[in-house]
């Protein structure tokens, strides 16, 4: 799971002609906030980055721990 691709939660598998139709303020708040934005019940781009850096400091201690045997 850490190194899925973003979650568009319920934006998932919509065009955006239909994403705006059911969110007027779709552009205005991604435009306004693109690192911070998430879509509905989805992830930010802050949300991936800090479950990738997750991902990373796992990795950093698994390796630590096969160099120390």
């Amino acid at each position: 799971p850490l190194l899925n691709e973003r979650d568009f939660g319920q934006y998932s598998l919509l065009s955006k002609p239909t994403i705006i139709s059911r969110d007027p303020n779709y552009r205005e708040e991604r435009r306004s906030d693109p690192i911070g934005w998430k879509p509905p019940d989805g992830e930010s781009y802050l949300d991936v980055k800090t479950r990738l850096g997750e991902f990373i400091q796992a990795k950093k201690t698994l390796q630590q721990l096969s160099t120390e045997k």
